[in-house]
């Protein structure tokens, strides 16, 4: 893929990752878009809504529902950690190079307001290497971190504030929410 090739930025709530069904569903979206000629990013949420085991909800139940801080922002964030590498490793095994990103690895930077931070900017150097290489780079949404470092979740939303802001990094011609058939 060149610098100047088309972008598509697809972004996967809870639901459109909880069971294998639906994330072969979100794989033909993904294969659908580079078929389509563009070079393509998927941002997807935590898997499941609240009970399952890696939704956020469920997440904050393991520190009786304290958010804000530090620590529970790194809990959090591991929800979608799980659910890119989990996604990324499905594309793999149905032959699409795939590689999962954390927000940070992503260049997802914020202030320091853990549990609903701001997007300060995103630096998508990372991302344009994957697209390069045909990669498609899959992206832990509703996180980022701090200039030093620090894990932060962008609260309610996040992931879909997480899509918009790196489909506009990289000038994305199509941001979209999957999958659709």
């Amino acid at each position: 893929m060149n610098a100047t090739a088309r972008i598509a930025v697809l972004k996967f709530g809870g639901t459109s990752v909880a069971t294998r069904e639906q994330r072969e569903a979100a794989y033909a979206r993904v294969r659908d878009a580079r078929e389509g000629g563009f070079g393509t990013v998927a941002v997807i949420s935590a898997m499941g809504r609240f009970p399952e085991p890696y939704a956020t909800d469920t997440l904050l139940e393991l520190v009786d529902r304290r958010a804000g801080d530090v620590n529970t922002d790194l809990l959090l964030a591991a929800g979608e950690l799980i659910a890119a590498a989990v996604f990324a490793e499905g594309l793999v095994a149905e032959g699409v190079d795939a590689v999962a990103l954390s927000g940070a690895q992503a260049g997802i930077v914020t202030d320091r307001r853990h549990g609903d931070a701001t997007i300060l900017r995103v630096e998508p150097r990372t991302i344009h290497e994957l697209l390069k290489r045909g990669c498609v780079a899959v992206i832990a949404g509703f996180q980022g971190a701090t200039e030093d470092g620090t894990v932060t979740t962008l609260g309610r939303g996040g992931t879909d504030l997480s899509a918009i802001a790196i489909g506009h990094a990289l000038d994305a011609e199509r941001p979209e929410h999957g999958p659709r058939r």
